[in-house]
């Protein structure tokens, strides 16, 4: 089968995103040569990211992945710890998922589904951890540079209108990796496929690479407005937290302990979860409904649209409970990791400048 128009449509898509990225990127860099800063340690790693032309601008790509891998190295205690208590988070509550994948399916696929059992419960869960785990990773390295450029280009704009931008822009970095994943995972939960690799090759060789990218603009539409509300809440539930529970005698405000933290991030992850459960429904339709076309954004328009008319508030908010109790603990455990590091980079902020 020829794939090879949908193909390069995708690969377009794809380019353009870098390319956006790299347009962000190149604002960091002219903020910074005006400053005329000159580096005097470490010269010869400097030039490893210096320009061939010779013109003293960073080539930007290499830069980027200088400082992610700077970011994940100096980082790597919290991200194997973070790694851990996704894995362990995500496998515990993997029949809730698959069940609220089921859920959320369309009637007409639902219909053809074989009941669920025990063992149908964890089906497509290590091609779920091989997808999320790596997507942690690329996710937390990625926001962290996204954020130092961010900040130092626009040293004037709110700090925390910046942290979102470099969550939204995080999740969409790592969104690439993780598609694939979720396309697999949801089409072995609904019972399309018995093996992992039954489902790698049919999805090859009936659709190729744009197979696995099935619902990719369904994915983008929930996991953007999710960070979006999910970081402002975290925020506003811990500051009334804190003031509640976490006020000393002198009136000021103690450090949140991690179980504190927990509680919070899952309070804001199952606000965030409940809200964007609509746009979960279509994401799972798109990836498990073979008969919508979903590289475009039309589609998956059309795609709500015609959830909205024909099934109403039950079929938007379908799987409404399984999401919030799945949601919940995993962001409470992201925050708890989150916290960590920001108190780690902040300590390790001159070393991994100096190391550059």
């Amino acid at each position: 089968m020829n794939h090879t128009v949908e193909d390069s449509k995708l690969m377009q898509s794809m380019f353009l995103f870098v390319y956006a990225i790299l347009a962000l990127l190149a604002v960091y860099v002219s903020a910074n040569a005006s400053n005329k800063v000159t580096v005097t340690k470490n010269v010869d790693k400097s030039k490893k990211v210096a320009c061939n032309d010779g013109k003293n601008k960073c080539n930007l790509i290499q830069s980027f992945f200088t400082e992610f891998r700077s970011t994940v190295v100096n980082a790597k205690d919290h991200l194997i710890a973070g790694a851990t208590a996704r894995g362990v988070s995500i496998f515990l509550l993997y029949p809730l998922d698959t069940i609220k994948t089921r859920l959320q399916m369309s009637p007409s696929v639902r219909a053809t589904m074989a009941p669920i059992s025990s063992l149908s419960l964890f089906k497509g869960v290590f091609g779920s951890l091989a997808g999320q785990i790596p997507y942690g990773m690329l996710t937390f390295g990625s926001y962290e540079v996204y954020k130092s450029k961010l900040l130092t280009a626009f040293p004037n704009a709110r700090p925390e209108a910046m942290f979102m931008l470099s969550a939204i822009l995080g999740d969409l970095t790592g969104s690439f990796w993780l598609c694939p994943s979720e396309v697999i995972k949801q089409q072995m939960q609904g019972g399309m496929h018995d093996n992992l690799f039954s489902a790698f090759a049919s999805t090859w060789k009936n659709s190729g690479i744009k197979g696995f990218y099935r619902g990719y603009a369904g994915q983008i539409m929930r996991d953007v407005p999710f960070r979006a509300i999910q970081l402002p809440s975290y925020e506003i539930v811990k500051s009334t937290y804190s003031k509640q529970f976490a006020t000393n005698a002198d009136g000021t405000t103690r450090t949140l302990k991690p179980v504190e933290n927990m509680l919070v991030g899952a309070i804001a992850g199952s606000f965030s979860a409940a809200i964007t459960t609509p746009l979960d429904v279509v994401k799972t339709r798109l990836m498990t409904d073979k008969t919508i076309a979903t590289i475009s954004f039309s589609n998956a328009f059309k795609a709500a649209t015609n959830l909205a008319k024909t099934e109403g508030i039950s079929g938007l908010f379908s799987g409404l409970g399984p999401r919030v109790v799945y949601v919940g603990p995993s962001c409470g455990l992201f925050f708890v990791v989150y916290e960590a590091t920001k108190v780690h980079l902040a300590g390790k902020k001159q070393s991994i400048m100096t190391n550059k």
